[in-house]
């Protein structure tokens, strides 16, 4: 993903069991869902630089999960499916395009939303009738996998976004074994937002599984900005030098608190009196000190409340001097 400037990641045939989330390495953060049989499975992987929008995860079954997060201009809705193969029994068909006609209802009409996945469907060339979801530049001829998908796509007003771009045939096949080539992965958005896709195609030398090589569409979304983290403020004793200097010992001196051109040690013994000198009503501190009994950790502990400084003992004392 790095190494391609990839930011969302769908993944099918998993075959992971249990539902998390987890850091993968090179700061992509890796959402899945999977069944206990190891069967079938789906997740989505999230580069870093965007892994903190994600805002909800939806995992409907092994075979679809979705994604939601906040980019600049709204929220996007990635979901990754895997539907049944050919041969498989038609009540798993129905039961897949059912659920996933229900997420897809449930996207909000405004976000941008985004179906990847293995269809294991051909959609074909043949647009008569479908000129609005199906560009045409398909692979071969629709079967019933591939009726499916159209019929899915015009009851949503969905794009297969492949077709609608021109690629040689190695660009176009998503899926090779024993010398058989087809198209069965592909990549949905709304019609309305199909202007935001600006490629679409197979990457031939990229197989990142047995038999099937990544579906890569080039998307126009204005994601947001990599948070940065909050540093600590810092104090630059190093650059302590000439009327900084001066200024800086007359205000510590203002404050009541002892002199810093004075033994390290020492000063901190008195600053921390003083300190303790402010305190009114606190009979625990107090009687620390009708004691006698002075104690370091004391004075470091309310040294540290007060001051956030950087460096040691030593370092201070060479520098304000």
């Amino acid at each position: 993903m790095k190494r391609k400037n990839i930011h969302i990641m769908c993944l099918q045939e998993t075959r992971w069991k249990g539902e998390k989330a987890k850091e993968i390495g090179d700061g992509v953060k890796l959402f899945y869902k999977g069944e206990d049989s190891r069967k079938n499975g789906v997740g989505i992987a999230v580069s870093e630089s965007i892994k903190d929008s994600v805002s909800a995860v939806r995992r409907v079954s092994d075979r679809i999960m979705s994604l939601r997060m906040e980019t600049k201009e709204g929220c996007w809705t990635i979901i990754s499916v895997y539907a049944p193969q050919a041969g498989c029994p038609e009540k798993d068909n129905d039961e897949f395009y059912v659920a996933l006609d229900d997420v897809i209802r449930s996207v909000p009409d405004d976000d941008f939303l985004t179906i990847a996945g293995d269809l294991n469907g051909h959609v074909g060339t043949d647009r008569r009738g479908m000129e609005r979801v199906n560009g045409g530049r398909g692979v071969g001829a629709k079967n019933e996998e591939g009726e499916r998908i159209l019929d899915l796509a015009v009851a949503h007003d969905l794009a297969i976004c492949s077709t609608f771009f021109a690629k040689r045939e190695s660009q176009k096949m998503t899926y090779c074994s024993g010398g058989r080539r087809t198209e069965v992965d592909h990549i949905l958005v709304r019609r309305q937002d199909l202007k935001a896709v600006k490629d679409v195609k197979v990457l031939p030398g990229e197989d990142v599984a047995t038999q099937h090589r990544p579906l890569v569409a080039d998307l126009s979304v204005l994601l947001p900005p990599k948070m940065k983290e909050r540093a600590e403020p810092k104090i630059r004793w190093w650059e302590l030098k000439g009327p900084v200097k001066s200024e800086l010992k007359r205000k510590v001196l203002a404050t009541g608190l002892p002199n810093p051109e004075g033994p390290a040690n020492e000063t901190w013994r008195q600053a921390a009196q003083t300190i303790l000198n402010s305190f009114e009503g606190q009979p625990a501190w107090q009687l620390d000190w009708d004691k006698g009994e002075q104690s370091p950790r004391i004075e470091g502990q309310l040294l540290r409340g007060v001051f956030q400084v950087e460096g040691s003992r030593d370092h201070c004392s060479k520098d304000c001097s």
